[in-house]
């Protein structure tokens, strides 16, 4: 809980403002806004059908809403690509695993850090170029950190097909922090996991929200996870954001409780 002190004064990292989107004729975010902050985690609570899913495919770009604006450190990126947000530090976990099954573990990771390019081009391919040689060599000592930082190592030859729903899970997560991220979307991180695995992972947050380099907004069913690792949550209820405030907070509103707690 080592978030909850640095809310006051953070930047705020992530606006959404008054943000609609709709499947025909319904609504499945209805005006909803929210604001991350460097530094910080920000739980984003609601039953099942509240919209929070469709809410993150908007931030990250895979949906475009058909009403509202999204701001990234203070770019407006309301149109911008999935592909363009990634770009500025957005990363994402799915609540639906989405890995290489066919590619190692360590591969899978590997694979979020080779957009950067390797120097040199295809000159650079052929020889051997030492900047070549000396990129490659850190983006694998970088992999290797988060393996190890995700309990990964020991699987990082495994192939990722042939892994348990938690060990994806961490695969997922490792690919999301490999290459420093600015906003980390986190949709549903401890489904499968196992306790001392839900332990770890709540570790790896409050390291991530110890500095004002990264900021986290993160879905979860797991009340007492979010509660624990959160500086700051928000209630959606049929696409509405019914509360916003501290976890204790929260956990006093009447409203919250009769449509989510009781």
């Amino acid at each position: 809980m080592s978030s909850q002190s640095t809310v006051v004064g953070s930047a705020p990292l992530l606006e959404v403002r008054d943000v609609i989107q709709r499947f025909g004729g319904i609504t499945a975010v209805d005006g909803a806004s929210i604001t991350v902050r460097a530094g910080t985690v920000h739980g984003l609570i609601g039953p099942n059908g509240a919209g929070k899913t469709t809410f993150f495919d908007c931030i990250a770009g895979i949906r475009r809403p058909v009403g509202g604006t999204i701001l990234l450190d203070g770019h407006d990126v309301t149109n911008e690509s999935s592909v363009r947000r990634a770009r500025r530090g957005l990363r994402r976990t799915f609540q639906r695993q989405q890995v290489f099954g066919w590619l190692s573990v360590e591969d899978n990771v590997l694979l979020a850090v080779e957009w950067h390019g390797g120097g040199g081009g295809m000159i650079g391919d052929l020889l051997g170029l030492p900047s070549r040689r000396r990129r490659e060599r850190e983006r694998r000592e970088r992999v290797e950190a988060v393996l190890e930082r995700c309990g990964l190592l020991r699987l990082r030859n495994e192939l990722a097909g042939g892994l348990s729903i938690g060990e994806l899970r961490r695969v997922e997560l490792a690919r999301a922090i490999v290459d420093s991220p600015r906003l980390l979307l986190l949709d549903e991180p401890t489904s499968g996991l196992e306790d001392h695995e839900i332990e770890e992972l709540g570790e790896i947050l409050d390291q991530l929200a110890g500095t004002d380099d990264c900021g986290v907004l993160l879905i979860e069913h797991h009340i007492p996870f979010v509660m624990r690792h959160s500086a700051e949550v928000s209630v959606l209820e049929l696409g509405r954001l019914i509360a916003h405030g501290t976890p204790e907070e929260i956990m006093r509103n009447e409203a919250v409780q009769d449509a989510y707690l009781s």
